[in-house]
């Protein structure tokens, strides 16, 4: 608009006489003009770039003189007849200085300097130098030019050049840059140019193989202003919004190249890249064979599907030699005729190995040769199986001992109609029976091994150092990455009512660092149910690391999202509902949380009504959905607390099938499978109350009241109002 002003204004241009007289020699004729009074010239201000309009108020007839510039050396004679007040001179220089004289007949009238509109610049354009500066360039403008000033994002600057570089600026964003153009008068209008630094690029790539035939790649969103993602892999190409993506349907074992590219509304980012590979397939159809005469193994298997670097082959756990290049087939030496031997063998691409696969091999028995070797042989190997099978059918008699083997009466079931009895008998003298019973409940189970819980790899993994899972027992997890510790877990089997000796599993509240085990429990065993029974944080000490979010997001634990989709609170538990996603497999699967909140650590809670009342929610949902599958059942150690509840679920199912209860029988059964199930007196104790006030259902108008002080249980006055109304038969 500016450019065309200027053109306009130089199209304007005043026409004179060609008989003109030179500023020199100013000559006034008489006869043509007549000299009325002094003239007085006024100037307004310019109306455009190249205008002036002179008010002459005293002038008529025949004018001469001249309109002159200093600065730019710009002179023009006038001369020319007016009978009006106003002159108009055109075809002047922007932004420049005018002096305008006139000659009448009485002499010569001066106005005072004034200047033109200057001019604006023309062509600004913005490219960018790097990720944080600019640099505008325009084309000068003509006229009478002092200085260029010009404005982007709030930084100002003035300048004489016709261009500017801007620094410190945001990666990948787009600016606007404003330019006028100073002189000697007005400013000119403001020209406005737009362009937008380089995109950052991304500091780091991390791209990690999910499985055999998937990648995932992560990095952190770099500064400035980002659009979206670029991403290649191997020249075929993704766009992404987030921080994450993941490549499917690859080849196993190969190379990949993922790069990235960052895109703002500039020039692109220069590209990140990292190579990286899948997993390889794991080994199928492997078959043995005899080599030797049995002092070797052949082993052979298909072609494997993918690339892949080589194969570690292991004999009982040592390494032996490593397959590389394409090979089908190996021998294995270094064993002895008509043995039996597990083998090992797991396929690597760079350092990511496939699941091992564990095969048993038999060397061929015609090796040996020597029939006495033979037969010493064979006999070392009756006398060593006969001592093996004395000493497992010692242990099996032990695990398969029963209460009903004990002559003790404290270790049998009690009928309904005698148990008032046998909790007053067990109450006298300070719960002296109490204390008795359970204290012949404290070797039950103790002499079994615990060696895989003592591994130093798994020795992090307990919360406790004397509450370990019993070898024979212990809930085993899937093995993963070749790592045969990943197996453990601090869990149990516990046994229910009846003959199912895997109802629930008894497990220590998850730590930091075993989250992702726990979950990895929960799908592994198709749990259904979890039955959290102690609060997070109690007393200012962390008994549960929390293994779920607060909020309705997916939280990853592993290869498992983990979303919480309802949560209802009542006065002493929360119900939650739990959807899990396997992220390898996209199968999901629903799973209740059951969370008692009123119980404290080592104690009992204040009354039986409100834990019965939770235990019945929980044996709903059990008989209801899941009767087959194992319901994990949750302290912080998941011995105490955990084996109260329990105990309490089985009890009452034998109450109501037997009317009958065996308390000291089941809580030893129970620690038969896990030390210190029902750690403390006063929980054993409470287990007994709890029976007492299933029975007292005349008595519900008024909750008992207990006492827990070192682990002493207190209850006289209900056991005196029971006995009162129940007396013996």
């Amino acid at each position: 608009m500016e450019a065309a002003l200027f053109l306009l204004c130089l199209s304007v241009i005043q026409v004179w006489s060609t008989d003109i007289p030179t500023m020199e020699s100013p000559s006034v004729s008489a006869s043509t003009s007549v000299l009325i009074s002094t003239p007085v010239l006024t100037t307004p201000a310019p109306i455009n770039c190249s205008t002036w309009d002179v008010t002459n108020t005293s002038i008529e007839g025949h004018i001469y003189g001249s309109i002159a510039n200093a600065t730019a050396k710009h002179d023009r004679d006038i001369v020319g007849e007016i009978n009006a007040s106003i002159v108009t001179f055109s075809d002047l220089l922007p932004g420049c200085n005018y002096s305008i004289c006139i000659w009448p007949a009485s002499g010569t009238v001066c106005s005072d300097m004034e200047a033109t509109i200057a001019a604006s610049v023309s062509d600004v354009t913005i490219t960018a130098l790097n990720s944080t500066s600019l640099r505008m360039n325009w084309t000068s403008a003509a006229g009478c030019v002092t200085n260029y000033s010009g404005s982007v994002n709030g930084s100002n600057f003035t300048t004489m050049k016709n261009y500017q570089e801007v620094h410190d600026l945001q990666p990948g964003c787009e600016y606007a840059a404003e330019i006028i153009t100073e002189g000697f008068g007005p400013k000119s209008s403001m020209a406005v140019g737009k362009g937008a630094t380089v995109a950052f690029p991304v500091k780091s790539l991390n791209v990690t193989a999910k499985n055999a035939t998937s990648l995932v790649a992560h990095w952190a969103t770099p500064v400035g202003c980002v659009q979206d993602f670029l991403l290649s892999l191997n020249h075929s190409n993704k766009r992404a919004m987030g921080n994450s993506i993941e490549f499917h349907n690859l080849l196993p074992g190969y190379s990949y190249r993922v790069s990235i590219i960052v895109y703002g509304f500039g020039k692109p980012s220069k590209e990140v890249s990292v190579t990286t590979n899948t997993y390889p397939a794991d080994l199928v159809g492997v078959t043995c064979g005899y080599a030797s005469s049995g002092y070797s193994i052949a082993l052979s298997w298909p072609p494997p599907f993918g690339i892949w670097t080589r194969m570690e082959v292991k004999l009982a756990g040592q390494s032996l030699q490593n397959v590389t290049g394409s090979k089908t087939s190996v021998i294995i030496d270094g064993v002895q005729p008509g043995n039996s031997y597990t083998i090992s063998l797991q396929l690597y691409s760079g350092d990511l190995g496939s699941l091992p696969v564990i095969i048993s091999c038999t060397t061929d028995p015609r090796g040996i040769i020597a029939g006495v070797l033979v037969a010493v042989l064979i006999l070392l190997m009756v006398i060593l199986a006969i001592v093996v099978l004395r000493r497992k059918s010692n242990w099996l008699r032990q695990k398969r001992l029963t209460e009903s083997e004990v002559t003790d009466d404290k270790f049998k079931v009690v009928p309904v109609g005698k148990f008032a009895e046998h909790f007053h008998k067990l109450s006298c003298d300070q719960n002296r029976g109490f204390s008795e019973e359970y204290e012949n409940l404290s070797t039950a189970g103790v002499d079994q091994p615990c060696h895989t819980a003592l591994i130093p790899e798994n020795k992090a993994k307990n919360r406790f150092t004397n509450v370990l899972p019993y070898d024979s027992s212990r809930v085993k997890l899937s093995v993963r990455n070749r790592d045969m510790t990943s197996d453990y877990i601090n869990a149990n089997y516990m046994p229910g009512y009846g003959n199912n000796n895997r109802q629930y599993i008894a497990a220590q509240g998850p730590l930091p660092n075993t989250v992702n085990d726990f979950w990895r429990m929960i799908w592994e065993h198709d749990v259904k149910g979890v039955v959290m029974v102690t609060n997070c944080n109690e007393g200012g000490k962390v008994k549960c690391e929390q293994y779920w979010s607060e909020i309705s997001l997916p939280q990853t634990y592993g290869n498992l999202a983990v979303t919480v989709t309802s949560e209802h609170k009542d006065i002493d538990w929360t119900q939650r509902e739990f959807s899990v996603r396997n992220m390898m497999t996209s199968e999901v699967r629903l799973v209740k949380h059951f969370h008692f909140t009123a119980w404290p650590d080592h104690g009992v809670p204040s009354g039986t009504s409100a834990l019965m009342e939770f235990r019945g929610i929980v044996r709903h949902h059990i008989e209801s959905c899941c009767s087959l599958a194992p319901t994990v059942v949750h302290c912080s150690a998941g011995v105490g607390r955990t084996g109260t509840l329990i105990a309490l679920d089985v009890a009452l199912q034998q109450l109501e099938m037997e009317r009958a209860v065996g308390l000291a029988v089941f809580v030893r059964k129970m620690r038969l499978n896990r030390p210190l199930m029902v750690q403390t007196e006063s929980q054993y104790i409470f287990l007994h109350q709890c029976i007492m006030d299933k029975l007292k259902k005349e008595m519900k108008t008024e909750e008992p009241v207990y006492e827990n002080t070192d682990m002493i249980y207190v209850n006289s006055m209900a056991l005196r109002d029971f006995v009162a109304q129940n007396p013996k038969s």
